[in-house]
Order: C-alpha cells, then structure tokens, then sequence
C-alpha cells in the first residue's frame, strides 16, 4: 500500500474528506505524545495535551502553510502547547511536586535510573528556551532544520542556543555535583 505524503493528506481533509485525518494522527501520535511527556513529565496529563494538540491543528489547518513540513508545524504546536500548561516556572515546580512524585507511569520507570534523573532534574533548572531545545534536538533527535521550524528561529540561533543550552546544562551538573569537569 502506498502511503501518500501529508501534503496530500491535508489537501484531502481541506476538500471535505476528513476522515483521513485519522491518518495524520497514526502518523504523528507516538512522536508528539513522547514530545509533550518529555516537556511535561506527566503521563496522563501528556495524554490529555496530546490529544488538545491534535484537535487544535485539525480545527486550524486551513492556516498550514504548504511550503512547511506539517510534521514541524505540528511539533510548533505541540511545544506551545505545553509550554502553555507548564506557564511559568513557579507553577511548574509546584505542579511537579504535588503530581508527579506520587504517579506510577511509564515515565516513572523510566526515572528509575538513576543518571536519568540526575539529567532531567538539571534539564529542568534550564530556561524554558532552553530545556525545549535540549529535549527537541536530544531526546526528540530532530535535526537543527526541523528544530528551526517548530521553534520559529533561524538555525544558526539553533545551533547558538544549543550551545549555551549544553554549556549552562554541563554547569548546573557540576554545580550539583553530578558531572565532573574535566
């Protein structure tokens, strides 16, 4: 069976058969949810925001640009989103405390390890800029092009604040001593 492309796909939807936007979100589910778990850290919650994401693109998608990958207009989408939820620091910390610690997911497993968390834990101590390029180019493993896309930023800027992102993440584990500098 040949797959057709998103562009297609959305040409389709945009001409009245919108049933084949169940094909854009098999296609894009699992990565989007890992984008949001990553951000967020809350699995139900990361549930909830992935499927908002989902709807909130398919009510806006007489807005896609076509010269655009939609996989990156996507993932612009869904880091807004959850950048959204987490608002600013402060309620993110609190948040954190009071759900996260008492939840038995797949992300719970996960931290498990203990490096792991010793990462994400100074992942998080990073600015939101930051801590979205770190999981975007990291644990994402988009490429400087896409991450360009869904930030909204030249990719040189990428490739800049990656490097300060990187830089501050390797202060912060020295700092708390997790990461010896040599």
């Amino acid at each position: 069976m040949n797959e057709k492309n998103d562009n297609s796909l959305i040409t389709e939807i945009l001409n009245g058969k919108t049933e084949t936007y169940k094909e854009l979100i098999v296609r894009y589910q699992k990565p989007v949810f890992n984008l949001v778990l990553r951000m967020i850290r809350n699995y139900d919650e990361a549930k909830d925001i992935t499927q908002n994401i989902f709807i909130k693109a398919y009510y806006n998608l007489s807005t896609f640009n076509f010269e655009h990958k939609f996989f990156s207009w996507l993932y612009r989408i869904g880091v807004n989103e959850s950048l959204n939820f987490l608002g600013n620091r402060k309620q993110y910390d609190e948040y954190y405390e009071e759900n996260f610690r008492t939840e038995k997911s797949p992300a719970d497993i996960f931290e498990k390890n203990e490096e792991s968390v010793k990462i994400h834990n100074a992942i998080d101590m990073l600015k939101e800029e930051y801590r979205t390029l770190i999981i975007l180019k990291h644990f994402q493993e988009l490429s400087y092009e896409e991450i360009a896309e869904v930030v909204n930023i030249p990719v040189n800027k990428v490739r800049s604040r990656l490097f300060t992102a990187r830089n501050l993440l390797k202060e912060i584990m020295i700092r708390k001593g997790e990461f010896n500098n040599e």
